[in-house]
This record gives structure tokens, C-alpha cells and sequence, in this order.
């Protein structure tokens, strides 16, 4: 026992030390300091912008004309201001935005140019300051104003004073209103602000006035509007359609706000949304719909919109946008930074790593500039790369113990220089040669180019070293990850291999005789650390580093103790023609094994961006399997397991394909009350079933379990109600009313209360209750009915009812369902493998006669089989069938939000997710229930399922380690790290579910030594 549960606590340690190892091997922080400014040193196009983002606005239902079909008084065209802009005086297209598309590093993109690292988004939105440059730190003054989720971080990043804001109060934020009031509030708040300028009564208006007449000023409207109309209409919803309307004419009055008050035409102007929207009314992933939002910007400095007869910058994308005869100038999100800095002249954020709209001479930009400004503008960006690029390869460079530079870079170029003045009067005099770096070349002859006038080259070449330059970036930000990358595959197959030797995997007890052996390889292994820490430390790498390392140096030293002794043994054993297995046998299971599991974990890995894998599981589980390999029942001595076997085929080929439909059902759900409310029912019936028959025994010490039935039975209906008022009252836009939330909220909270604080008995002792365990004489001790009442059934029914109405009032659809599903095939899978552990049992007992172990050495004497590997497959299948059985493996984003709002209609990300993560992590209490069921029932060792789990599970977190990708959209980015973090943390979670199991199921399954394991009895 202690052996396994040191084993079982040092494997979680190790998961746990390597979750982070993805964003330190992937995703470290672009951010660096000491960098120098640059800014185009030409008169600023304009004096003034105003930058507008469309919270959560989709490219294609602002151009699109009948954008919205299903409204039957939609006009044709949704914004007709903005639209008109782009065909008669401005220009357009499509901002590509990178993972994940969300609020924070969606403004940050747009704002600093940069893209922050993946795990910046668990900063927060609101308390957390964006510690880098940005364009509103080098303007004169920033006016700011909407939601406060977004506003106050780039406020108090900024220099004091420079960026002032306007919010609301984050109560406004209420999904069951009329959200288009949070865009006129911003609206009315820019209007006031000006007045106020205006005003001569106001003593502050001179000051006010003077600051808003000052170049380089900023006002930003961030439009929250939208955001918040999708996640609770959908995109294609006459709301967000109406709430386009509005934010279009909000634009309009923005531009005769700005002409009424300055009296002049120097402002510029730039359109456009941090994110898109999802059919489904989220965002957070990469699908299309919420990576591409549109960009319009018209005003000062700024060109009208160009022809493009031949449409050959549209795709069939933008066809029905019916603008292909107008040139479409795509941009990345990060490029709308210095677009702005160079607008207004400002000094470019020095950690920026955009590229201005318009350098390749084959593009046309944005800008309204000559042909040399364009150029210098374009030597001002690879200046602005480039220095990025050095400062970042000296402070690598300076820290590395050995380091290899970026050559197309750094490789030193002869150029020629003019000679000195004091040798002009030599005859012979010539240009000296001088070594100088690659970059610095480069740069040398972008300005040759610009001082002879050869504009389109000299920005061809700063485009060329542009790229170079963010390769040169990208060689520097990832110099490390070979590095990490062996050491985590040494750590996970190190752990693999051990915890496979200590549980017995592949056969007996190792370890042999050599303690000389074993002490040298531990010599080794810490010569090997100490080495690594060394390095270490003279190249001032992170303190995790040490972690990473130390981890598979202790789990090979261990191994190689184990193993040497092992294979000198067993060539010894095949020299002398021992009876006892030598090497080639060893290998042997060795591959077989291996091979079992990669192509068991090969499938789960597709079943992660193909759902349909998921069902071919369920499908084989349930039907290949039991009409396959499971003993007959028609044998002639009919025995009672084989019986109840046969009665168990039906139900678990049932549970199975049931399970097996929701993973091929479209994750994109409407809300269909009905189906809701048919799991409710559903839930009523089976409970209702369990406790007519518990009730039938008239056993006193049975009455307050059946009174406790009764209860939770009741909340369901409840909570039925509460479902359906608070759904048609949110789909009639009634909002919410508080007697549907207040019931919703005591039954969501009394309901699990009472199942899992509930002190009721669940085993009064009879002796007609079905064991899931044989008695010493093997046989079994019971009714044998299908549905019959005992403690195992009851724990079920226990937490099925108590956790029913958490999903009915949080289920879009078939979510509760699927719950009820899922439970009833856990409930089987607990009776198959108890029925099959025990015809195996009396098979090998009428086989060898009755030669046993005695049962206090059960655990000891624990040996692997394949039947073992079969169950922890199972479970593992299980672990992730019930993370993922309602939703889209490809995004965690697919777990609805709307349901949420009948609880809570104001946004809050926190109280929001609890809910969500309380819905998500409720099938696990009934596959805890029966993972510790079938391990006290099959006799196996605490914890050994998991342990087994946990062993071949890391051949998957393997993979979606290598699987992960830092470029690219959130479908290639943000799937592979949820991959890897997923496989991590459901490996622990199953940790967590063996010992939730164990705790839940304290009072029903007694370990006890002798040779009966029984139910425990008051």
C-alpha cells in the first residue's frame, strides 16, 4: 500500500512541474526593455485620430449586404454610413487576429502592436496594466471611454495623467438588456467632454480646450455593445443586427461632433473590433468568424478607396459583400499600431512588432503619402524590428554558455566605405572595405536607395529585412526550445518507464542482486544534475529549468538500477535454459504492450479534432466488445454471474450507443427547451423507479433513504420550473425575473448540498442484497435482478439526482442528456467488470482446485495482465468522454455561456465560470463512484487503475507537446495548447477522481483483511 501511494504522490508532483513547461518552452513574454524610439521624421498626415473598436464585430455582417435573412425587416444594407465611407472616401478591408480572440490581448495587439504571450490572458482584464509601450503612451493626451474591463489597463500602463478614462459601471453589463445603451453611453460621454470644452462658464474649458487642440491627440470608443448582444442573441440575431445599426450611426455623429468642434478636416479616423463572434455566440478560439474583423479608416492622411477590376484582392469570403470592384487591403491585427503611430507622427512602441500597411510596393496601404515618405516610412519599421531584434540577441548572446547567432543576420558583410577626408589628396585613394553585420548592410543600403531616389527599392528591401527581422526574433524568442523539448520527452518516458517497473507491467518484481550497480548509476545521474545546474546557472535561466531537469535524471538513474541487474539476469537465465523468462520474452510483452497502448491513445489523439472517434469508442465498448469477447451465457451450468451478464449485455450495449450519438451531434445548439425538459423527466423516471422499489422493502432503517430520494426528486421538478420561466422569459426579452432566479439559485446550491452532506444510511444489512464481490466460497450472495436496490446503486442514485438539476438550468440542449447517459453506463460498467471479475475467478478456480493466496496479500501479490490495461484504457476513455461528451473537443469555448444567464444576467468571468466549471466537473463524482467501486471489487490495489492510466497516458501529452504551435491562427495554436494542458491536467484530475471515489464510497466499500470483502453494515 505504501509503495502505491508514493508512487501515486509522485506522479502528480511531476504533472504538475511540467503544465508550465509548454508556455516556457513556446510562449515566453516578447517583452524587453532598453530599446531605442524611432518616428518618421516627416510632418504628421494628421493632428487628431479617433480610433473606434466594434467590440466583437464580424468582418462579414458589416460588409455584407442582406447579411441577416432570417429578419424579414433587416434593410440591405446593415450600415450604411460605414459603407458609404468605404465606396466614396475611405478605405477598407479585412484585421487577422491572433490567439485567443479575446478582449485583452485583442486591444493590446491593436494599441501596442504586439502580440502577448498565450498565458498573458491569465492577467486579468481589469486590475492588471499592460507593462509595455503603446500608442496611447506617445500621444500628447488620450480621451478614452467605454467598458471597464479594457480602459483602466491601458490607463495605468500609461505615462500619469496621459490617458484619461470614462467607464460605466460594470453592473451595465447585463446580458438580459438592451446593450446598445452601453454604445450610446460612450456616445453621450464624448459628447459631454466636448461641450464642456466649449463652454465658457466652465472655468476648466480653456485648460480642456487647449489639451484637445494639441497634435497627436487620441480619442478612443471602445464599443462594447456588440460583444454583449452576441453572447446572448447569437451574431445572426435581429439584436446584433440592430446593435450594427447603432454603432454605425454612432460613427456618423462622431465625424459631426469632431467637424463642429474643431472646425477643420485633420482628423483621421479607424474603425475596427478586437474579435469576431461565433455562430454560437462566443469567441476564444481561431474558427474564421471571430479571426477576421473589419477595418475602415477614411479622414486625414488617409487614401480614398482604388479601383480593382479584375476583384483580385476578394475571395469567396468577401463575394457577397458586393465591393469586389474596390481594392480589399488585408492586414494583420498588430499592423493597425504603427498605421496610428505613423498618422500622427508619433514615436513607434518599442515593442511593436507590426508592419505598416502599404511597404511592399505591390500593395497600396492606407496611407495617403508620396513615394519617399512611404519609403522612410518603411525604413523607419525595419529600423524599428531590427532594434528589436538586437537588443533581444545581445541579452541571449550575453547569457548563453555556448551560443550560435542568426546568421542571415549576423553574418559579417564586407562593405565599402568612402575614404577619410585626410586621404583625399592620396591618388590611389579607394573605399576601404569594412566588416560590419548583415542587418547593418542591409540598412545601408535602404538609405542608398532612398538618397537616389529609388523608392519602390528601397521599400522592397526594408520589407525583405523586415522579414528577416522577425525571423531573427522568432530564431532568438525559441533559442531555448530544443533544450526544453529533450528534456521533457526524457522526463515523460523516464516517469513511464518507472511507474511501469514499480506497478508491474511487464511482469514479476525487478531488481536483482548488483547493489554496485545501482549506487553507480545513481553516482551518475546526480553527476549529470549537478552539470545541468551549472549551466544553469552561469547562463541565469529560470528557476523551473532546475525543476525540469531534475525530474528525468532521478527517473533514468532509477531505471537503470532497475533494468541492468534485470537484463544480466535474464541473459544468465537464456545461458543456462532456465524455465523462467529471459530477455527475448521480456521484449517481447514489452511490445506488445506498448503496442496495445499506441494504438489505443493514437485514436483518442484523433479523436481531438475528430469527434467521431468518441462514438467509434462508445461503439466498440459497447457492442464489439460484449458480442465478442464476453463468455457466453447459454453455457450449461447457467451459472447466476453468467445470468446476470446476460441481462447486463442489453443495458450496456444501450448506455453505450446512447453515449455514443452525442459526440456526432453539430456543437453549434440552438436552445431546445423541450429536450431539456425531457431529461428532467427522464431523471423523475429512473429515480422515481429506484425508490418504488426501495420503498416496496418496508425495511425501517431504509425510510429516511427513501424520504431523501423523495427530496431530491422534488428539487428536480424545481429546478424543471425554475428552467423553463427563466428561459422563456430571457427568449421573450422579458429579462430575468428574480423568483426564477432566486428558486434557481436554492435548488442549484441546496440540491448537491444534500447528496453529498447527507449522513443517511445506505446499508441496512439483509442478506439478500447483490454483492458486487464474491464471498469466500465464490458464489454469489443475492438477487440477482437487474435494478435491485443495494449500496453500490445507491451512491449512484445519491449523486445522479443531486447533480441532475445543476445540468438541467445550465444545459443549452441535450447537455443533461447526455449526463444521464453517462451515468447509467458507469453504473454498468461497475456490474460487467464485477460480473466478468468473477466467472474468471471460478474458471481459474475450477481449473487449479483450490490452491489461493490468502487474501491479505492480495495487494501484494497484484500482477498485471491485459485485462488490467483494458480497464485503465477504459477509464481513461471515460476521463475524457466526460470532459468532452457534450462539447467541441477543438474548443473549450464550446461550453455555452447563455445557459449561465438564468442565474446570472450581469456579466461576471468569475461567478460565470463557476457554474460552468461545477457542470463540467459533475459526471467525474460518478465515474469516481465506479472506479472505486470495481477497484475493491476486482480486488486490485488503491489507486492502481489510475496509476496505470497515468503511465500510458503520457504517451498522448507527449505528442500534443510536439503538437503545439506558437504562430498561426487559435485553430493551430490555441487547439495544441489545450490539447497538451487538457491530456496534463485530465491526468491528474483522474487522481483526483480515484481519491474522490474513495472518499464518497468511505461508508459502503470496507477494505478489510480475510477472505471476504464485504459492504460495510452500521
Amino acid at each position: 500500500m505504501g509503495n502505491y501511494q508514493t508512487l501515486l504522490l509522485l506522479g502528480l508532483l511531476f504533472h504538475i512541474s511540467f503544465i508550465y513547461s509548454v508556455f516556457d518552452c513556446y510562449f515566453t513574454s516578447p517583452v524587453v526593455h532598453g530599446m531605442q524610439r524611432f518616428s518618421l521624421a516627416s510632418q504628421a498626415p494628421a493632428k487628431r485620430l479617433v480610433l473606434i473598436v466594434g467590440d466583437g464585430l464580424r468582418a462579414d455582417l458589416l460588409f455584407e449586404k442582406n447579411g441577416f435573412p432570417r429578419n424579414v425587416d433587416a434593410p440591405e444594407v446593415v450600415a450604411p454610413h460605414l459603407r458609404s465611407i468605404v465606396e466614396e472616401r475611405g478605405a477598407f478591408g479585412v484585421s487577422h487576429t491572433r490567439v485567443p480572440t479575446e478582449s485583452r490581448p485583442g486591444h493590446v495587439a491593436i494599441i501596442a502592436g504586439m502580440y502577448e504571450d498565450v498565458s498573458a490572458v491569465t492577467k486579468g482584464w481589469k486590475t492588471n496594466p499592460v507593462d509595455f509601450d503603446s500608442v496611447f503612451n506617445q500621444s500628447s493626451h488620450t480621451y478614452s471611454f467605454g467598458s471597464p474591463d479594457i480602459l483602466p489597463m491601458f490607463a495605468r500602463g500609461a505615462v500619469e495623467g496621459k490617458v484619461l478614462e470614462w467607464t460605466y459601471h460594470e453592473d451595465g453589463e447585463d446580458f438580459t438588456k438592451d446593450a446598445t445603451a452601453l454604445d450610446t453611453w460612450v456616445l453621450d460621454q464624448l459628447r459631454t467632454l466636448l461641450r464642456n470644452a466649449s463652454d465658457t462658464s466652465n472655468p476648466h474649458s480653456a485648460q480642456l480646450s487647449h489639451d484637445l487642440h494639441q497634435p497627436q491627440t487620441i480619442f478612443f470608443l471602445h464599443l462594447l455593445g456588440l460583444d454583449t448582444t452576441g453572447h446572448s442573441y447569437r451574431p445572426f440575431s435581429q439584436e446584433y443586427m440592430r446593435n450594427i445599426q447603432v454603432v454605425d450611426d454612432i460613427v456618423k455623429d462622431v465625424e459631426v461632433l469632431m467637424k463642429d468642434f474643431y472646425g477643420e478636416e485633420e482628423t483621421a479616423y479607424v474603425f475596427t473590433a478586437d474579435h469576431g463572434m461565433s455562430l454560437i455566440g462566443n469567441h476564444g478560439d481561431g474558427h474564421p468568424d471571430n479571426t477576421r474583423t473589419p477595418v475602415v479608416v477614411w479622414g486625414k492622411g488617409l487614401r480614398g478607396p482604388l479601383p480593382d477590376p479584375s476583384s483580385s484582392t476578394h475571395d469567396e469570403y468577401s463575394a457577397p459583400w458586393e465591393l469586389g470592384h474596390l481594392y480589399r487591403q488585408d492586414l494583420s491585427q498588430a499592423d493597425l499600431a504603427p498605421l496610428m503611430s505613423t498618422l500622427l507622427g508619433l514615436e513607434w512602441p518599442v515593442n511593436s512588432v507590426g508592419v505598416l500597411p502599404g511597404i511592399q510596393a505591390s500593395t497600396k496601404g492606407f496611407l495617403d503619402l508620396s513615394d519617399e515618405e512611404m519609403a522612410r516610412a518603411a525604413e523607419v519599421n525595419a529600423k524599428m524590428i531590427l532594434e528589436h531584434y538586437c537588443v533581444k540577441h545581445e541579452l541571449k548572446r550575453s547569457k548563453k554558455f555556448i551560443y550560435k547567432p542568426f546568421l542571415p543576420l549576423e553574418e559579417i558583410t564586407t562593405a565599402a566605405s568612402s575614404p577619410s577626408q585626410d586621404n583625399t589628396d592620396t591618388p590611389s585613394s579607394s573605399p576601404i572595405p569594412i566588416p560590419i553585420p548583415n542587418h547593418q548592410h542591409h540598412l545601408s543600403v535602404i538609405k542608398d536607395a532612398i538618397s537616389s531616389g529609388s523608392f519602390a527599392y528601397a521599400r522592397e528591401q526594408a520589407y525583405n529585412l523586415i522579414q528577416l527581422g522577425l525571423e531573427g526574433l522568432r530564431y532568438v524568442e525559441t533559442y531555448d526550445r530544443t533544450l526544453i523539448r529533450g528534456i521533457v520527452v526524457a522526463a515523460y518516458l523516464g516517469w513511464a518507464t518507472y511507474a511501469a517497473l514499480r506497478i508491474g507491467v511487464f511482469g514479476g518484481t525487478f531488481g536483482g542482486s548488483l547493489t554496485q550497480t545501482k549506487t553507480i548509476s545513481k553516482l551518475i545521474a546526480f553527476g549529470v544534475f549537478a552539470a545541468f545546474c551549472a549551466m544553469f546557472y552561469l547562463e541565469h535561466a529560470p528557476w523551473t529549468y532546475y525543476i525540469y531537469i531534475g525530474w528525468p535524471v532521478w527517473f533514468w538513474g532509477e531505471v537503470v538500477g532497475e533494468v541492468l541487474p534485470l537484463i544480466l539476469t535474464s541473459v544468465k537465465r537464456e545461458g543456462k535454459g532456465s524455465d523462467k523468462p529471459g530477455m527475448g520474452a521480456l521484449l517481447l510483452s514489452v511490445l506488445g504492450v506498448a503496442g496495445l497502448e499506441v494504438g489505443a491513445l493514437g485514436c483518442m489523439v484523433i479523436g481531438y479534432t475528430h469527434r467521431i472517434v468518441w462514438s467509434l469508442g462508445f461503439v466498440l465498448m459497447g457492442v464489439v466488445w460484449p458480442l465478442g469477447f464476453w463468455p457466453s451465457s447459454d453455457n450449461k451450468s447457467k451459472s447466476k454471474d453468467a445470468v446476470q451478464l446476460g441481462k447486463l449485455r442489453w443495458l450496456w450495449m444501450g448506455s453505450s450507443i446512447a453515449n455514443a450519438v452525442f459526440p456526432l451531434l453539430n456543437v453549434n445548439k440552438e436552445e431546445r427547451l423541450e429536450v431539456i425538459i425531457s431529461a428532467g423527466f427522464l431523471m423523475l423516471a429512473i429515480g422515481g423507479s429506484y425508490t418504488w422499489q426501495l420503498s416496496k422493502r418496508r425495511k425501517e432503517e431504509e425510510r429516511a433513504l427513501v424520504v431523501q430520494f423523495c427530496v431530491q426528486l422534488l428539487l428536480i421538478v424545481l429546478m424543471m420550473l425554475a428552467t423553463r420561466g427563466s428561459a422563456l422569459s430571457l427568449q421573450a426579452k422579458q429579462g430575468l425575473p428574480l423568483v426564477w432566479q432566486s428558486l434557481g439559485w436554492i435548488v442549484i446550491l441546496l440540491s448537491p448540498a444534500l447528496a453529498f452532506g447527507s449522513p443517511i444510511s445506505h446499508l441496512p444489512h439483509s442478506p439478500g442484497y447483490n454483492r458486487v464481490v464474491k464471498s469466500e466460497k465464490g458464489n454469489d450472495q443475492g438477487d440477482q435482478r437487474l435494478f435491485h436496490p443495494n449500496p453500490i446503486t445507491s451512491r449512484f442514485m445519491q449523486y445522479t439526482l443531486g447533480l441532475g438539476p445543476l445540468f438541467i438550468i445550465l444545459s443549452i440542449s441535450d447537455e443533461a442528456l447526455f449526463f444521464v447517459c453517462y451515468s447509467v453506463e458507469m453504473w454498468a460498467w461497475v456490474r460487467v467488470e464485477g460480473a466478468l471479475g468473477r466467472i474468471k475467478d471460478s474458471q481459474r478456480q475450477n481449473g487449479a482446485g483450490k490452491s489461493q493466496k490468502d487474501a491479505s496479500n492480495t495487494q501484494a501479490a497484484y500482477q498485471f495482465t491485459l485485462s488490467s490495461l483494458r480497464i485503465a484504457l477504459f477509464f481513461l476513455f471515460f476521463v475524457q468522454a466526460a470532459f468532452f461528451g457534450t462539447g467541441n473537443v477543438a474548443s473549450i469555448s464550446s461550453f455555452y455561456l447563455s445557459p449561465v444567464y438564468r442565474l446570472i444576467p450581469v456579466f461576471n468571468p468569475f461567478f460565470m465560470a463557476v457554474p460552468l466549471i461545477c457542470k463540467i466537473i459533475s459526471p467525474y463524482v460518478l465515474l469516481s463512484i465506479a472506479v472505486a467501486s470495481l477497484t475493491y471489487a476486482l480486488e486490485l490495489p488503491q489507486f492502481s487503475l489510475f496509476l496505470l492510466a497515468l503511465t500510458i497516458t503520457d504517451g498522448m501529452t507527449l505528442v500534443f507537446f510536439f503538437m503545439v504551435r506558437d504562430t498561426g491562427s487559435w485553430l493551430e495554436i490555441g487547439q495544441t495548447i489545450s490539447f497538451f494542458i487538457i491530456t496534463n491536467l485530465l491526468t491528474l484530475w483522474s487522481g483526483g477522481v480515484c481519491a474522490v471515489g474513495e472518499f464518497l464510497m468511505r461508508n459502503v466499500l470496507v477494505r478489510r483483511s480475510g477472505n471476504e470483502r464485504k459492504v460495510k453494515v452500521n
